[in-house]
Formats: C-alpha cells, sequence, structure tokens
C-alpha cells in the first residue's frame, strides 16, 4: 500500500491486477462497474460485494490477499470496502495485513467471532535463545549481550550485528557494547527514517521532549511538556506500535517505557535541539527547564545543570507536577553530591524518597543517600537504605533497578552489616530473571557471588 490507494478507484485497481496474477482476465464486471460509476466513493460496499460475488463464482483456488503496510489508508470509503471484503470473505480467500498500528476497521467484532489471527510486538519479539541463535549460529559473532540492547527488535538486532561484525577484536566490541547509543550510527539512522521522521510534527516533538523520561504516564507528561493532550498523545503513541510498551508503574497505575534504542535515539536528538533553545525558555517551561539541567548534568556542566534544574524544581513545585518534580529534585541531588558534597543532598534525597518515583531512580536514591551517611558513621542508617534498595528491586524485578543496583552494590559491602543473605539471593535472582551473559547485571551477580 502507499498513500495514492486512499482514492477508491486507485484501491480496486490494485485489487484487480493483484488477483488478476492468480486468474489472468479476473473482474471485468467489477472494472467495468468501476469505470461506469460517476463517484466510486459513494459505491464502496457496491463494489466490495461486485469483488466478493466475482471470486466466489470464480475458480480461484485457495489464496492469500497480503495488504503490506495498511496503516497508510485512512480514507473512509476504502476502509469501508475493506470492511465489507472482510465482513462477506470468500471460503477460499485469506486476507494478511501488515501494520504499524490497527487500522481503523471493525477488529473488535472480528476478535469476537474468532476470525482475527493477530501478531503483535510482543509475538515479534526475539526471545533470548532466538537472539543467541541469531548472532552466534547464523552471524558467527558469538555474542548474545546485544539482546539486551536490542531488547529482541529483529532489525535492531541485525543492524547491532552488522554494527559489531566489523569490529574484530574483543577489546573493539566491548568498546561498541558500552558506547552503543554513540557508535551505532547506522542504528540512530534507521530509528529516525522508520519511525520519527513518519510522525506529524506535534508527535515528534512530544517525543523528544519526553525522551528525557524514564516512565511515561499521562500527569508525568503533561507536567513536563506542559501538554494538556498528552494522555491521548500517549495512547495514539502505543496505539501505532512507536517502540512503546505498558509496564505498571510504583503507584500500581499503567505507564508506558521506552524501547531502550530508541530512547537512546530521542535523547540525542534532544540534545542538538535543547541547546539551539534561548536559555530564557527554560524560565517559562520548566520541562525544558527539567531536560537541559539533565543533559547538562550527563555532560558534566555541572554548574549549568544546577542553575537549570532548580529553575525546573521551583517551575515544578508552582504547577503541581509531583513526578516530574520528584525526578528534578532526584537529579538536582545528584548535582549537589557531586559538586557540594554528601550534607548538601542529604534533606533533598530524604525528600525524594517521599515522592512517586519510577523504581530504579527510587533504588538509586536510596544507595546515594546510604553513600551520603557514609560520613556521619550512621551506620543502621546506610543498611536501612540498602536494604531498602534491595527490597525494592527483588520485588518489582525491575531491569533497571537491577542494573543500578548491580553498579553500586560495593557500599553495602564496604560499609555494611547486612550480611551475605542479601547479596546472594540479588545474584541469584538477577541470573534467574535474566540469564546468564556478559551484560551489566549479570557482570554484577558474578562479581558479588565470589565474595
Amino acid at each position: 500500500m502507499d498513500e495514492g490507494d486512499n482514492d477508491l478507484a486507485a484501491f480496486f485497481a490494485a485489487l484487480l491486477a493483484a488477483l488478476r496474477q492468480a486468474a489472468p482476465g479476473f473482474g471485468s464486471d467489477v472494472a467495468a462497474l468501476l469505470a461506469a460509476l460517476p463517484d466510486a466513493a459513494d459505491e464502496a460496499r457496491r463494489l466490495a460485494g461486485a469483488l466478493v460475488n466475482g471470486v466466489m463464482a470464480s475458480d480461484l483456488r485457495p489464496f492469500a490477499l497480503v495488504f503490506d503496510d495498511l496503516h497508510l489508508i485512512e480514507e473512509t470509503a476504502v476502509l469501508t470496502a475493506l470492511d465489507y471484503l472482510i465482513e462477506n470473505l470468500p471460503p477460499q480467500m485469506r486476507l494478511v495485513a501488515t501494520s504499524r498500528y490497527d487500522p481503523d476497521l471493525s477488529l473488535a467484532r472480528l476478535r469476537l467471532q474468532g476470525r482475527l489471527a493477530e501478531f503483535r510486538l510482543a509475538d515479534l519479539r526475539f526471545r533470548d535463545a532466538e537472539a543467541a541463535a541469531l548472532l552466534n549460529d547464523c552471524l558467527q559473532l558469538n555474542l548474545a549481550a546485544l539482546q539486551s540492547h536490542s531488547e529482541g527488535w529483529a532489525a535492531g538486532l541485525r543492524l547491532l550485528a552488522l554494527s559489531l561484525d566489523r569490529r574484530t577484536s574483543t577489546s573493539g566490541r566491548a568498546a561498541f557494547i558500552s558506547h552503543l547509543s554513540q557508535s551505532s550510527r547506522h542504528v540512530f539512522q534507521f530509528l529516525a527514517d522508520e519511525a520519527l521522521a513518519d510522525q506529524p510534527f506535534e508527535m515528534r516533538q512530544f517525543l523528544l521532549e519526553t525522551a528525557v523520561l524514564e516512565e511515561l504516564t499521562p500527569e508525568l507528561c503533561t507536567a513536563v511538556t506542559q501538554r494538556r493532550e498528552a494522555a491521548q498523545l500517549l495512547d495514539d503513541l502505543y496505539r501505532r506500535n512507536l517502540f512503546l510498551t505498558l509496564v505498571e508503574s510504583d503507584s500500581g497505575g499503567l505507564a508506558y517505557r521506552t524501547h531502550d534504542l530508541f530512547r537512546d535515539f530521542l535523547r540525542q536528538r534532544l540534545g542538538k535541539w535543547i541547546a539551539q533553545l534561548p536559555r530564557e525558555m527554560a524560565g517559562d517551561r520548566p520541562g525544558v527547564a527539567h531536560i537541559r539541567g539533565s543533559l547538562d548534568h550527563q555532560a558534566g556542566r555541572m554548574d549549568e545543570a544546577r542553575d537549570y534544574l532548580e529553575t525546573a524544581v521551583a517551575g515544578l513545585q508552582a504547577s503541581g507536577g509531583e513526578e516530574a518534580l520528584a525526578e528534578a529534585l532526584f537529579r538536582l541531588a545528584g548535582v549537589k553530591l557531586e559538586m557540594e558534597g554528601t550534607e548538601a543532598s542529604l534533606e533533598l534525597l530524604r525528600d525524594v524518597l517521599t515522592r512517586p518515583l519510577p523504581t530504579a531512580m527510587k533504588v538509586a536514591a536510596h544507595i546515594d543517600l546510604a553513600w551520603s551517611l557514609v560520613p556521619r558513621y550512621d551506620w543502621a542508617q546506610v543498611d536501612e537504605h540498602v536494604a531498602q534498595a534491595i527490597h525494592l528491586t527483588l520485588a518489582s524485578g525491575d531491569k533497571g533497578a537491577f542494573q543500578t543496583l548491580g553498579q553500586h552494590m560495593g557500599i553495602a559491602i564496604y560499609f555494611g552489616d547486612l550480611g551475605l543473605a542479601p547479596f546472594q539471593q540479588f545474584c541469584r535472582q538477577a541470573l534467574a530473571r535474566f540469564g546468564e551473559g556478559e551484560g551489566i547485571i549479570q557482570m554484577a551477580a558474578y562479581l558479588h557471588l565470589g565474595i
């Protein structure tokens, strides 16, 4: 399909051309009817009925008619004809469609009738064993760690593997994996061409504005972007299958998480976009100040990060965006911890932990607070916050929480008095959940099992 097929006459001409590959001369009566109608769009069901009758009267053997890129069809008349064709499908005919999101057809009725087979994102995603087979057996790369970066996305696996295949040394491959988001330009270009570039301007801007967030909820996106229609935009993005996964948030409700590769790509674009904005815009839009402060923090520009994040906190306190405020406070605490020392971050981190945060960020806040308490020799509180971090991680099963805890487990080993049992439990559950391999989580588990 292409956008030209939204014209009903062009759509039926393409249908007849496809069917004539199996039965030369098929559909002459449909072609004649199409030519005789003054306005084909008003006769969509009549044309579809003629096509159904033609197939049933023919000697066509069982066949499948494939509609590729059906999401490009938006014209009501064409969708009406398709609905009629599906509802009255001849017994020897099957329809197969590929689409980036659900077309505006009567899919709910087909589900209830048991006439619809669906293969969605979760079905198409490579499982660990399948990713290993592709990378190790087919591509001879002997490295299944790419599965954690691609999250099973087939095209992502192939593109990542192509980039990796050009690096023959062990050190070169290790550097590529650790700097994936900066190194894999082919993946970024593919994502830009195939996903972002096809979206309306408003959708592209929304994706960029929210790229700094770990989880996307309507409330959080509204606070960051100041868009009242954030919930509708999120729903539309999910319906379009634009690399969003539905997850359970810490508050018990539902949230969305962006595919790791796509989020990395968006953040790279976001940094270039934000850097071009005038500084005074941050005062009017706390979401912009939040994003700019976060990017400056990641780049090591601490003075600028502190200024932007303090502006964001003030603006979000005034607007009442609780989840966005919690994230801005957490990042501001991190900046103060690095710039001014542990005492400057203590109260901020305590405040942060009373607010709603994504699990991985809350685990990081507990660990940061534990480190901040070490100079006070408050070992009981250090143990308490490390124990809370371990409990949250094991209870949630959140991948980001496991990564955070795995990277910062050393504080409990060096300064804590929890014993080995909690660490061994973390290591066993990490390997049980995420399997053996070469990722951050697995490396942390191997290291701590050797305590």
